[in-house]
């Protein structure tokens, strides 16, 4: 039997060759073993996974045993669930439930890289006005601090524009914005709420 060695075929013999394919078995093996002592073991989400949010999705990524094809997995949605399944573990309860929120499942995808898992879930009341998620599933699964919320939150979608790049006008009124600020903050300027004639003037305009 020839195998490829470092891009040349080689000659083997059988017994050869079935020692490191028994090997890689082995290891691989134990791999899936451990990964499903985290998973089961409460694990989950600290060793295993990981979530972020924007505004519109909630993206979630799992760490897989070495070599895993997508073939190995089953990734079951609808708009208030989410069901994860291994062949080497069957349903992973941590990541498995009843959502936090709704989504939108047509929107909604997952990939395998072999070592990744990623799953994207697209927010169904999402937006600038949308409730953001404390956690992945109900039941405080994937929970996270109101901290972590809000870190997710202000890094959630495309960042301001720079200084730099503002047109005049608004570089102009973010500039007098600022100078009013300044001067509230030292007494220079009376804040118009707290001034009584400039509320007397408004009112008899």
């Amino acid at each position: 039997m020839y195998v490829l060695e470092r891009g040349k075929l080689v000659e083997k013999k059988v017994t050869e060759i079935l020692p490191d394919a028994r090997r890689a078995r082995e290891l691989g093996d134990a791999a899936r073993r451990r990964w499903t002592c985290d998973a089961s073991g409460g694990r989950f989400w600290t060793a295993l996974a990981r979530w972020t949010q924007t505004t519109t999705t909630v993206e979630i990524t799992v760490a897989l045993p070495k070599g895993t094809r997508a073939r190995d997995l089953r990734i079951t949605l609808t708009t208030t669930s989410l069901t994860f399944w291994a062949t080497w573990s069957g349903t992973v309860d941590a990541c498995s439930g009843a959502l936090a929120r709704r989504c939108k499942v047509d929107e909604s995808t997952w990939s395998c890289d072999g070592d990744e898992l990623m799953i994207i879930l697209v927010k169904d009341d999402g937006g600038r006005d949308g409730v953001p998620w404390q956690s992945v599933l109900r039941g405080s699964k994937g929970a996270k601090s109101i901290q972590d919320v809000l870190r997710d939150m202000t890094h959630a979608d495309e960042p301001y524009a720079a200084s730099d790049d503002l047109d005049l006008e608004t570089k102009s009124l973010c500039e007098d914005i600022r100078d009013r600020q300044r001067m509230l903050a030292n007494g220079e300027l009376l804040d118009p709420s707290q001034d009584v004639d400039f509320k007397i003037g408004l009112g008899l305009r």
